[in-house]
């Protein structure tokens, strides 16, 4: 894989069964889905209706309405963005290349053969077999992981709520002071929490050989890679949030 931004920005880049997303409300999180043909896309909605404070119309290019079309649902690209750059998820990147990635923009998993991934974002349509959406566990990353490797995870989530497990365990364990929170405490929260993700990401995907050396080899055996891609995403000006590590 090529050490380069996930932004697509032209249609024609791409491939029917590429797992694509967005970022929505500020960059706070994104959104993703499978694109199936030229204009299609097929992602998993919140199923519980919500108070929509902004209500918007049916979609004339495709008829999609968030309020009447929950679950699984078939949307075109434009209500898909809803006015957001598109960018598209990678699979099999290093885990060098995983640490200094946004949670939720990569994998080190496995992606199937885009016909398969398209059947599954197919029959989960039809049937809305995907289960009722919940945000920490099953929600639109978890499915478009699924249909793209036929395991379900949410890199995103387990980011989520790594972060505030590591905050509780260091605000109980550790006596930070004001200078030390400062200083380190952000950088200390962001390395554990990559390193968690990381294992999450590996244990699903059947890549963990030795929880150990896995993690440090991630940090420790490739500060060259991930000076790399630091040093390319800030060249091309990428739009993701970075990781930094001191070695």
């Amino acid at each position: 894989m090529g050490l380069i931004s996930n932004r697509v920005l032209f249609k024609k880049m791409l491939q029917p069964g590429d797992h694509i997303y967005c970022y929505r409300n500020a960059h706070s999180y994104s959104h993703h889905g499978i694109f199936v043909e030229e204009d299609t896309v097929i992602h998993f909605t919140r199923t519980d209706e919500e108070p929509d404070l902004k209500p918007k119309p049916k979609c004339r290019i495709c008829g999609y309405h968030p309020n009447e079309h929950r679950g699984v649902v078939k949307t075109c690209l434009k209500c898909f963005l809803d006015g957001n750059s598109l960018f598209r998820y990678e699979y099999e990147v290093s885990k060098a290349r995983f640490v200094v990635q946004t949670a939720g923009a990569c994998s080190t998993g496995t992606a199937d053969k885009h016909s398969e991934v398209i059947k599954r974002a197919t029959e989960m349509l039809e049937t809305n077999g995907f289960g009722k959406y919940v945000l920490l566990e099953n929600n639109c990353e978890t499915f478009a992981v699924y249909c793209k490797t036929g395991k379900r995870s949410s890199m995103q989530a387990v980011s989520l709520k790594a972060s505030g497990e590591i905050a509780s365990k260091n605000l109980t364990e550790k006596s930070f002071s004001v200078m030390n929170v400062a200083k380190t405490g952000m950088k200390v929260l962001a390395l554990e929490r990559k390193l968690d993700t990381l294992l999450e990401d590996l244990s699903v995907h059947d890549n963990l050989q030795n929880k150990g050396k896995e993690v440090v080899a991630a940090v420790e055996g490739n500060y060259d890679e991930i000076e790399e891609c630091k040093n390319v995403s800030k060249d091309i000006g990428q739009e993701e949030e970075l990781f930094t590590t001191t070695p």
